[in-house]
């Protein structure tokens, strides 16, 4: 008997079936990812189609909030005796004045009475009816009383050592004068406190505490 050894690339009958399976599994290759390409680019067409079309029709987003302000300390650090709003008392208090402008755009000139005092001062205060407590505040306390055509404004501060500090705010011509509403007006109050809290923490005593120079809101 004769036993024939074949070698698998000398069946002659084969090599068409391997070919066609080759040619099969590139076709299937094909199927997948052809498509795939396609979407992508499509994709990245679209996108850059949209942003051409927004960019020529000016509909990119921008962000358009108004300039920031800013209330600058013009005179300060001095201790006073007697503060507004609680009739005739001699609490001691530093005292500060305040110019509020722009960012952007700082102000030439001042007007009488400048835009708004701060009294800071660690005395224990009793606020009577005739002062309404403010809402919206979190978890720092504010009171406000208008006295006339002024408005004014008390926060109660925890400087983290036990003492608690009431920041008197005195608005001679009202918020509308200092051009301020009750959102911008809260704005300002928290950067101030926030500002004024940190200066705390460094001091080592009462007399190294100052109110802020600069605040930005």
């Amino acid at each position: 008997m004769r036993v024939i050894v074949m070698d698998k690339y000398e069946d002659h009958n084969m090599k068409p079936i391997l070919f066609h399976r080759k040619i099969g599994l590139l076709l299937l290759l094909a199927v997948f990812f052809v498509p795939t390409a396609c979407d992508q680019e499509a994709v990245s067409s679209e996108n850059a189609a949209d942003f051409e079309n927004e960019s020529m029709t000016g509909t990119v987003q921008v962000d358009l909030r108004q300039p920031g302000r800013e209330a600058i300390l013009i005179r300060g650090n001095e201790w006073i005796y007697g503060i507004p709003g609680f009739g005739d008392n001699s609490f001691h208090a530093i005292s500060g004045e305040y110019l509020l402008q722009t960012a952007s755009q700082p102000r030439t000139g001042t007007r009488e009475g400048n835009d708004f005092k701060v009294y800071l001062s660690p005395e224990l205060f009793y606020f009577s009816d005739e002062w309404e407590t403010r809402r919206g505040t979190g978890t720092m306390q504010v009171f406000e009383r208008h006295v006339g055509g002024e408005f004014i404004a008390a926060a109660m501060l925890d400087d983290g050592r036990g003492v608690l500090w009431a920041a008197v705010f005195q608005f001679p011509f009202g918020l509308e004068g200092a051009a301020l509403n009750d959102d911008s007006f809260l704005q300002m109050l928290r950067a101030w406190s926030s500002r004024l809290l940190y200066f705390m923490s460094l001091a080592r005593s009462i007399g190294e505490i100052s109110i802020p120079a600069v605040v930005e809101f």
